[in-house]
């Protein structure tokens, strides 16, 4: 197939886009990350294909946020509808090999053709498409894409999914006296990654803002693709985030609530601390855990002169105990109790890839506050009875 030159499509013709198919595959692929495939609203289960030129943009949008994505093309500029996300990403994906994909609008179909193979799907017109309102940026700035990306991961396994608490779903994006942070919490952890002030943020008219956990996850996996731009832009206002990464471009609404405020639940200062090996703690949890019964997830911390010992008691089967060393301040015979699962995941998080943590207690009724060896970042996590 040889792709016609826009300039050699008159006005008589159908309406027709000729694209790349890998490119328009994988834009296909991007955008149905936020397209529900069962919506109660049809046209939110379609895709919408628009030619401009010499490019095409493909959209989705589940009515809380909303991908774009421009795929190079010869496109008509007259082609504009809506076509089933799921039909085309399957048909792109599955159908027979192909370098090119065709797109030829004709009243209520539009025919997809694959050199080898033509597909005629159902439309439903482009003017009954939401128009996702851009925010008017009261902050803008851009920054490193690993940088998000490490704010992201850092921070995403402590939203909350409780309902009730509707403004911890989310990650917290807010300007903290001399850095920008990325905040979230389930009400029994707390992660925070602190980054350094991107060039044009004024820290003193951003707004707080909380992206929701859907819009986190999809730039997360976004984000992580080997084929991630190097710059990420970013604007938002207090009800709309815009993010723009190479051809990509994702906005969301933001979550209408008050994030709390973190900084009363993060220790500044314990003079009781402990440093362990991180991996050497994660197996004392695991061994000290093996004669535990699910209902009693309670693992007790130990802290001796220079050692820790981890322990776990079911009534049931008995109990079971395992000890490390460590490097301890001010802890001779203090003990404190923890969730096993929190306090697993928290140790995972401070130190993804190994190395030392340090925890700062004040009594073992108090939250404890993690630092490892991934930079900038700390945790907090609430203690239980034991």
């Amino acid at each position: 197939m040889q792709i016609q030159p826009i300039s050699q499509i008159t006005a008589t013709e159908t309406p027709e886009i000729i694209a790349d198919r890998t490119a328009l595959a994988r834009a296909v692929e991007v955008v149905s990350e936020c397209v529900e495939r069962k919506s109660t609203v049809p046209i939110l289960s379609n895709l919408r294909i628009s030619g401009h030129g010499t490019h095409t943009t493909i959209t989705g949008t589940d009515l809380d946020m909303t991908i774009s994505v421009d795929v190079e093309s010869v496109a008509d500029s007259r082609f504009d509808t809506t076509i089933p996300a799921a039909n085309l990403k399957s048909l792109l994906k599955k159908a027979s090999k192909s370098d090119f994909a065709s797109f030829r609008k004709d009243d209520d179909f539009a025919t997809v053709d694959l050199e080898n193979s033509k597909f005629n799907l159902r439309t439903v017109d482009a003017s009954g498409f939401p128009d996702f309102q851009a925010p008017k940026p009261v902050s803008r700035f851009a920054m490193t894409t690993a940088d998000l990306f490490e704010a992201l991961d850092a921070t995403k396994d402590a939203i909350s999914t409780e309902e009730a608490r509707y403004y911890l779903n989310g990650v917290c994006l807010a300007s903290e006296r001399d850095c920008l942070a990325m905040v979230a919490t389930d009400g029994h952890r707390l992660a925070r990654k602190q980054l350094l002030v991107p060039e044009g943020l004024d820290l003193n008219t951003m707004p707080r803002i909380i992206i929701p956990n859907k819009a986190v996850k999809i730039l997360h996996k976004l984000l992580k693709a080997k084929d991630a731009p190097e710059m990420v832009s970013v604007e938002f206002d207090d009800c709309r985030i815009k993010l723009r990464f190479g051809s990509v471009t994702f906005m969301s609404k933001v979550i209408d609530g008050e994030f709390p405020d973190y900084h009363r639940v993060i220790p500044e200062w314990n003079e009781r601390t402990a440093t362990i090996d991180s991996a050497t703690l994660l197996q004392c949890v695991s061994d000290a855990s093996l004669v535990s019964s699910e209902r009693g997830r309670a693992a007790k911390l130990s802290f001796g002169e220079k050692d820790v010992t981890v322990s776990s008691n079911n009534p049931d089967i008995g109990s079971s105990e395992a000890r490390a060393s460590s490097r301890n301040v001010d802890l001779d015979e203090f003990e404190i109790g923890f969730n096993r699962t929190y306090l697993t995941a928290v140790v995972k998080w401070i130190c993804p890839t190994g190395g030392n943590l340090s925890m700062e207690f004040s009594d073992n009724g108090s939250a404890v506050r993690f630092v490892g060896s991934r930079g900038d970042f700390d945790a907090v996590l609430m203690p239980m009875r034991v």
